[in-house]
């Protein structure tokens, strides 16, 4: 059945009968109706114009969404994929800063080790030199206590005999030893120091070799070989096991 439309309407002819309705009226009403049916069809017209307009515009924002969940979608893989990265990247730089952190402790370890060893081969060597400085100054000291003990010995002067009354002629002088007065030093005194050896003058065959002799005996009495034994520079075992 085919549509009814305005022009259907205006063209409608019915059939006349004895007790028909008035014409006019009739052809009134269906010429209302026709103008009425018009302005719906073009009301529907107009709304479908609005509805493909419409349409259009949800299929544009229908894309934008499809367009923007891709895009979603693809931020959190990347997002993903970067936190995974940072994470790895992470553990790398970890794994790299523990691995050369270990390698320094050793190192250093090692370093440390050979610096003890120096130092308690050092200190081997300070206490054999001070043995050996020790034994050579004994040695001097006590051949210049000997050679002095000798000399003063030796400078003793010697008493003549008693004269007899008839044997003395005229007065004769004392004899003179030397121009200087010979006497003899104590070396075990523990307290000696050079006002000792300062108070008269010694004969010696040289004054040269006096003075040197002089001086060796005043470093030996100044020096103390314990003076630098625990020396700051020289680390103590105890203090090391304590830092750790």
């Amino acid at each position: 059945m085919a549509r009814l439309t305005p022009l259907d309407l205006r063209k409608q002819e019915f059939k006349q009968s004895a007790l028909g309705l008035n014409k006019d009226q009739v052809h009134d009403f269906l010429e209302m109706a026709a103008e009425e049916f018009e302005v719906l069809i073009r009301e529907r017209s107009v709304l479908q114009d609005d509805l493909k307009d419409l349409q259009s515009e949800l299929d544009k924002y229908k894309e934008i969404e499809h367009s923007m969940h891709a895009a979603l979608v693809m931020a959190r893989e990347s997002a993903t994929q970067a936190v995974k990265a940072a994470e790895m990247e992470a553990d790398a730089i970890l794994s790299q800063a523990r691995t050369e952190k270990s390698a320094l402790l050793f190192a250093a370890k090692d370093q440390l080790n050979d610096i003890q060893n120096e130092i308690r081969d050092l200190k081997l060597k300070r206490d054999g030199f001070i043995m050996n400085f020790k034994t050579i100054l004994n040695t001097h000291l006590s051949a210049l206590t000997a050679e002095f003990s000798q000399d003063a010995v030796m400078a003793e002067p010697k008493l003549a005999p008693a004269p007899t009354p008839g044997s003395v002629k005229s007065a004769q002088p004392a004899p003179v030893i030397s121009h200087h007065e010979e006497r003899i030093i104590d070396f075990s005194k523990s307290d000696l120091t050079l006002s000792d050896l300062d108070d008269n003058p010694i004969e010696t065959d040289s004054v040269e070799s006096e003075e040197k002799d002089r001086a060796a005996f005043e470093d030996a009495l100044d020096f103390d070989p314990n003076e630098d034994k625990d020396d700051d520079i020289f680390v103590d075992e105890d203090d090391e096991s304590n830092g750790k």
